[in-house]
């Protein structure tokens, strides 16, 4: 999997697919698969999160909530993510 963050764009090898392709991010979308991205090994708290999207680190169960939906939504795109179920999320696959 590469990344290019100013395209806002994920390429999915052919093993995740039946062919090659790109996948396209929204903004906060960008954002989350970014903060994963640099911390590949390890795992992010929904309080970095929360502090990268909104500016604070004070997380509320809206918040949560919001970054469960961006979440679903890159899953839904063909990116693995796990959840690190009480903390975070953490990129998966390789």
């Amino acid at each position: 999997m590469d990344y290019n963050y100013e395209r806002r764009e994920v390429y999915m090898p052919k093993k995740h697919f039946k062919k090659d392709r790109k996948v396209s991010l929204t903004e906060k979308e960008n954002i989350i698969f970014s903060l994963l991205w640099i911390k590949k090994e390890g795992s992010r708290s929904f309080e970095e999160l929360s502090n990268t999207l909104y500016g604070t680190a004070d997380v509320t169960k809206y918040d949560k909530n919001n970054i469960r939906r961006i979440i679903y939504r890159l899953r839904q795109k063909g990116i693995e993510i796990e959840s690190m179920h009480g903390y975070g999320y953490k990129l998966g696959g390789e």
